[in-house]
């Protein structure tokens, strides 16, 4: 199992004791090990005493890192300074469990080199690192190999990843590597890496005391990976699922999904998959984890802009798909068997027809309104259709409302809504669809009922309405349509409903 190491900057001889405190705090969150960052302080041979008591009251075993600042820390005086603060530490006996050096530099100095040896003459593993901020680095692999070759007793590398696909690159080197190693990719695409680094075979990861202590981009915290991702429990049959989509905010599948799989006593774990704009992108990034040989991968849920992709990739690969998939023309969830058949499924319909029911709507013979014109929206339009309403569809762009009513003029009465087309209300059923008032969207405050021609004037004395969008719950959509005395479902009413129809789906699939 993996060891979760906790990282504290330390930068002046005054934060020593609260530093402590610190450490205290994450032994009392479950870390293994506390990374002393000591950059500011090598750099003053007067602070040396203090990365000394730093070491001898450390209240879990220590990694002392005094990270240059050619690899993204702030160390950036002249070598010797870094070996006189090792001497510092050699000379009081305050061994740390292991001491952290760039490979570049260790290779560069002697002098560095014959401190590091006297201190793993007294019990301290030396780690030799590599970390790109920027990129993988080309030379990635022969730096591999030159470390495991050293004379070390830990490799780490670390690089800056953009996609999903990317991160996967880590359990590999892990595979390939005889050495104990440290493989972690950055950036908010790498948090595979930091999640599954155990079942992959690392040594360990790092998890920030919270969201403003992080050492590194896309560092996780670490209640996010004890509590929210089970990090204690990952091994090599944990299943992958994920929440694919672009941007990705705060969504609440995060921790409730993982909490369902707890509930169910499945091996699972549930992670954020951001994945940017394009078909090539998802496409490239799915088939990844699906074909990855150190990676039992369960589906997805799938967002925005992917819902079309999704449905793409299955119809591509000859995999099933389920009715409401096939007529809504997209698919939110994607299913993965053991055996490698892939399945895609629609429960945005489910999620939005049956909060609504709940609030009391009557779908026969209803009128009612879709915004939006993106996946969740052609959802919401096959769903009301069959539940028996007539649909008008409104959106920003005409034409891609267009393209959805003739789409889906087989199943039921739908046409463009605009005053143009004749639509003045009163609509009994209002359904919000776009993005707009998504807290990590590009509108947070927008106001979706202007953005796409829509008038509250068009909305019907006892209206039933549901709201797609759940961070923030409160959107500007919900306030108006309460204030004219419209009965609203949020979108954490729409998510919990699709959510639970996804938990059947991937139980269907294979366990």
């Amino acid at each position: 199992m993996a060891m979760l190491a906790t990282p504290i900057t330390v930068t002046s001889p005054d934060a020593v004791h609260d530093a402590i405190e610190l450490a205290r705090a994450a032994q009392s969150q479950g870390a293994d090990l506390v990374e002393w960052r000591v950059d500011t302080l090598a750099k003053d041979a007067t602070s040396h005493a203090s990365v000394v008591q730093l070491v001898q009251e450390s209240p879990l075993p220590c990694i002392v890192t005094c990270r240059a600042a050619v690899e993204g820390g702030a160390f950036d005086g002249p070598e010797a300074q870094r070996v006189e603060l090792l001497q510092a530490l050699l000379d009081a006996g305050a061994t740390p469990r292991f001491l952290d050096l760039e490979f570049d530099a260790w290779c560069a100095d002697s002098a560095l080199q014959g401190i590091a040896s006297l201190l793993r003459a007294k019990g301290t593993a030396l780690v030799l690192s590599h970390h790109d901020l920027k990129r993988r680095p080309a030379n990635l692999l022969r730096c591999i190999a030159e470390m495991g070759e050293a004379d070390c007793d830990v490799i780490k590398v670390a690089w800056h990843v953009n996609a999903v696909r990317e991160a996967l690159e880590c359990a590999d080197v892990l595979a390939s590597q005889p050495k104990p190693m440290i493989a972690l990719a950055m950036g908010e695409a790498g948090l595979i890496s930091r999640v599954m680094t155990g079942a992959w075979g690392g040594l360990l990861t790092f998890a920030a005391l919270d969201g403003n202590t992080a050492t590194a981009p896309g560092q996780p915290t670490l209640s996010h990976l004890i509590e929210r991702y089970q990090f204690r429990s990952i091994n090599q049959q944990t299943r992958l699922y994920g929440l694919v989509g672009w941007p990705l905010g705060d969504s609440p599948g995060l921790p409730k999904h993982n909490e369902m799989f707890v509930e169910c006593g499945w091996n699972a774990v549930y992670l954020p998959l951001p994945v940017r704009e394009g078909w090539e992108r998802f496409k490239a990034d799915i088939l990844s984890c699906i074909d990855h040989p150190h990676l039992p991968f369960g589906g997805v849920s799938v967002t925005m802009p992917h819902k079309a992709n999704c449905l793409r990739l299955v119809q591509e690969a000859g995999g099933g798909i389920c009715d409401a998939a096939t007529a809504a023309g997209a698919s939110n969830t994607l299913v993965v068997s053991p055996d490698g058949a892939i399945r895609a499924a629609n429960t945005d319909v489910v999620g939005v027809v049956e909060p609504l029911r709940m609030l009391g709507a009557t779908f026969t013979g209803a009128t009612a309104a879709v915004l939006g014109a993106g996946g969740a929206a052609r959802a919401a339009c096959v769903g009301l259709l069959q539940a028996g309403a007539s649909v008008r569809v409104f959106n920003r762009t005409p034409q891609r409302a267009q393209a959805v009513t003739d789409d889906l003029a087989w199943v039921g009465d739908i046409a463009v809504g605009s005053k143009e087309h004749g639509c003045s209300g009163p609509f009994d059923i209002v359904v919000q669809c776009t993005s707009v008032g998504m807290a990590h969207g590009g509108q947070p405050d927008g106001d979706a009922v202007a953005a796409v021609g829509f008038d509250v004037a068009m909305v019907g004395s006892n209206a039933v309405c549901l709201e797609s969008v759940y961070d923030p719950l409160e959107t500007v959509f919900v306030r108006a349509m309460r204030a004219l005395g419209a009965q609203v479902a949020t979108g954490n009413h729409m998510w919990a409903t699709q959510a639970a129809a996804q938990q059947a789906l991937w139980a269907d699939g294979g366990w």
